[in-house]
């Protein structure tokens, strides 16, 4: 995922960084971007997002940097910011295929497989010859297809999609299972996650 977000950030940065600047907010700009891009690489998301952000103050009309900023929120698990800024983004440039592309990977990993199929149709619009959100719009399709009739269960962590009608005593024993499982592995390796994590079971794992 990472490397999908870098080639992302070098499809859409590539002008900057290649173009003749002339004025010194232009040269800081293009060197904001750069270092971020850079950090997006290296996984240093915090310093990611704080280059970004000196390359919006720098050029708040500019999309690269609020695409930036989208990208290194949702590495920080900051769903909400991460959406504001990619919007933002094609405020400013509605025409940027990669936007789309990216926040329909936003979509795709909060389960919104509507709002995730309608920007990856955007971007497929947009670019004939990407290949990617075309690869990832077949295989929201066929999950479609495949999930269609599952039922679903929420806990504080976990979205759980299972086929049938099992008992309800038995789904509530397996979500019970996932938050204690969630807590010793949580203690263990002192990480939580922020999202929510999606489980998908079939009959054979309900007991």
């Amino acid at each position: 995922m990472v490397k999908f977000a870098f080639f992302l950030l070098t499809a859409l940065f590539f002008p900057i960084l290649t173009a003749t600047t002339q004025t010194t907010e232009q040269n800081a700009y293009a060197q904001f971007i750069n270092n971020g891009m850079e950090q997006i690489k290296e996984v240093d998301y915090k310093g990611a997002l704080n280059s970004f952000e000196q390359a919006r103050r720098n050029n708040d009309s500019a999309a690269t940097a609020h695409f930036g900023l989208g990208i290194a929120y949702f590495y920080l698990s900051d769903d909400q910011h991460a959406e504001r800024e990619l919007k933002r983004a094609l405020e400013i440039n509605p025409r940027e295929a990669t936007v789309y592309q990216f926040l329909g990977e936003l979509y795709y990993c909060k389960d919104e497989l509507d709002s995730a199929a309608s920007c990856w149709e955007k971007a497929v619009e947009l670019d004939l010859s990407a290949s990617g959100p075309r690869t990832r719009l077949e295989r929201i399709r066929r999950e479609h297809k495949t999930e269609k009739d599952f039922n679903r269960a929420v806990t504080s962590h976990f979205l759980v999609k299972y086929e049938g009608r099992e008992k309800i005593e038995a789904r509530r024993i397996v979500l019970r299972i996932l938050e204690e499982a969630y807590g010793e592995v949580g203690r263990a390796l002192s990480y939580y996650p922020d999202r929510e994590i999606q489980v998908i079971s079939t009959p054979a794992t309900w007991l």
